[in-house]
C-alpha cells in the first residue's frame, strides 16, 4: 500500500476503535497521535462520538402516555419501561406529552398532608 491508502486504512481503524468504546486518549497512544489529531480524523470520517438511541416503538409511546396520565413520575415510568428518567422526559417532550410527576408520596397522600406544606393534599 502506498502512503494515502495506508493513511485511509489507519484512519478507518481509528474510527473503528472509537466505535468500540475506546477513549480518544487510548487511541491516540495506540497510534502515536495527539488526541486532537484523533478527533480531527474522526470528524473527517463523519464520526460524532454519539451513539444514536434505539427508536421508541409505538407501544412504548402508548405505555408512556398511559403511565403519565396515571400520574407517575418520570423516574417511575422509566423503571417500568426499562429506560432512564431522562429518556422518558425527552421522549415525552418530543411527542408533546406533559409529565406532571408526583408532588408527594403515597403515604403522604394517605395521611392527607403534603410534606412540603402542612396543608391538605389536593
Amino acid at each position: 500500500m502506498r502512503g494515502k491508502a495506508r493513511e485511509q486504512v489507519r484512519n478507518q481503524a481509528i474510527v473503528a476503535r472509537l466505535d468500540t468504546g475506546a477513549t480518544l486518549r487510548a487511541v491516540s497512544v495506540e497510534y502515536g497521535l495527539s488526541p486532537e489529531r484523533v478527533r480531527q480524523i474522526a470528524r473527517q470520517l463523519g464520526y460524532s462520538g454519539r451513539r444514536a438511541s434505539p427508536p421508541w416503538p409505538p407501544e412504548a409511546d402508548e405505555q408512556l402516555s398511559d403511565l403519565a396520565r396515571a400520574g407517575l413520575s418520570a423516574s417511575a415510568i422509566g423503571k417500568r419501561l426499562g429506560v432512564t428518567k431522562h429518556a422518558v422526559t425527552g421522549r415525552a417532550r418530543r411527542i408533546g406529552l406533559l409529565l406532571l410527576g408526583k408532588a408527594y408520596t403515597t403515604s403522604e397522600r394517605e395521611a392527607g398532608t403534603h410534606a412540603m406544606e402542612d396543608q391538605p393534599c389536593p
